[in-house]
């Protein structure tokens, strides 16, 4: 769960980055969410759509807001439950020529940095049609939306009529093709998961939206090294993740859960992104920010489709990081790449030799 108290710097806040340094969402007086910070913070340095999960009062709205105010941007805050065309564009009216001009409004799209789409998977159809172009192209009515650099939206988690408690009525799954427009999807956590001590600086919390400006400025100072980073990624490091995100797929796929090609080259950015804002220093480490990238990554939790267990997806995450660091010409990677179980078996057998004595 995210929620506020007074954006400050806390003398000994939990749950900080185990570098010593104090959490900038925590500067920002946003509370239990420590941990994401590489996913947010990647989101933000690369702009990417970015949607937030969460259960009713985990402060996403909060979140985003302060993010706003800390980077000094304009932005629209809108309801997508309530929303209708005209509150996006404005109202048409043809000019002296006969063209076909919008009257803008305060609450209109146009010249927004950053628009929040707030309670997304409970918008009408027709409404999440027109929504496709804003957050994948930065368009409207075909007409580029040239100050739009942040498209974000917040939603509850999707229904399901076989829960017994804290189900959402009316929240919908996402259209897939909708969900798969966001590279980074988050589940923020609720309230019961944080420590005792967080869960008593909730309770405690205050309402004030004041950001200061030193911590402003840590941020943005902090957005722009992330992005030197992304700029700055070893090519070793790009091919092995790249790697990565191939056997990653394949061995979802065989659990019965696709990924479209986008989706495999979003996730790509998105380790580099995570890697770039988390700088891990050792082998454990890049492992874990990886794991953390990729469960920000898939669409599924937003679209209600998920078939593969969170065990089955951290298995699955080892063999593909483990494999990916193997060297081509080394038969263990000949031996993952074969999809057929007793093709598989019957190849262990024949490389068995020189497995063992590359082992050796």
């Amino acid at each position: 769960m995210a929620t506020a108290t007074t954006p400050r710097a806390p003398s000994s806040p939990p749950n900080e980055p185990s570098s010593g340094a104090q959490s900038l969402l925590r500067q920002l007086g946003i509370i239990g969410i420590d941990h994401l910070e590489p996913v947010i913070l990647a989101a933000i340095a690369t702009e990417q759509p970015l949607l937030l999960i969460g259960t009713h009062g985990t402060a996403k709205s909060l979140l985003l807001s302060r993010l706003c105010e800390a980077l000094d941007l304009t932005w629209r805050h809108y309801n997508a439950s309530l929303i209708n065309y005209d509150d996006l564009v404005g109202y048409p009216l043809p000019d002296d020529a006969g063209n076909l001009k919008f009257v803008q409004t305060p609450a209109s799209i146009w010249g927004a940095e950053a628009v929040f789409i707030d309670e997304i998977s409970r918008c009408r159809p027709d409404m999440l049609n027109r929504l496709f172009p804003i957050i994948h192209e930065r368009r409207i009515q075909g007409l580029p939306l040239t100050d739009l650099r942040f498209r974000w939206a917040a939603m509850n988690p999707p229904s399901d009529p076989d829960a017994d408690e804290g189900n959402y009525v009316g929240s919908e799954p996402l259209d897939p093709a909708l969900a798969d427009r966001f590279p980074f999807i988050v589940t923020i956590p609720a309230f019961a998961t944080l420590s005792a001590i967080d869960q008593k600086l909730v309770i405690q919390s205050s309402p004030s939206t004041t950001v200061p400006p030193d911590v402003s400025t840590r941020l943005r100072e902090s957005i722009e090294a992330i992005r030197q980073r992304i700029d700055a990624t070893d090519p070793g490091l790009s091919d092995q993740f790249s790697e990565y995100v191939r056997l990653f797929i394949a061995a979802l796929r065989q659990k019965g859960t696709s990924l479209s090609g986008r989706r495999a080259a979003m996730l790509y950015r998105n380790l580099i992104a995570v890697s770039a804002a988390s700088s891990p220093k050792s082998k454990s480490a890049f492992a874990a920010t990886c794991w953390q990238a990729v469960t920000a990554s898939l669409p599924q939790t937003a679209s209600g489709s998920a078939s593969t267990s969170p065990a089955q997806l951290l298995a699955i995450h080892r063999e593909a990081w483990s494999v990916s660091l193997l060297d081509q010409s080394d038969p263990r990677k000949l031996l993952h790449a074969e999809p057929n179980p007793v093709r598989r078996s019957l190849l262990a057998l024949d490389l068995g030799t020189d497995i063992a004595t590359r082992s050796a």
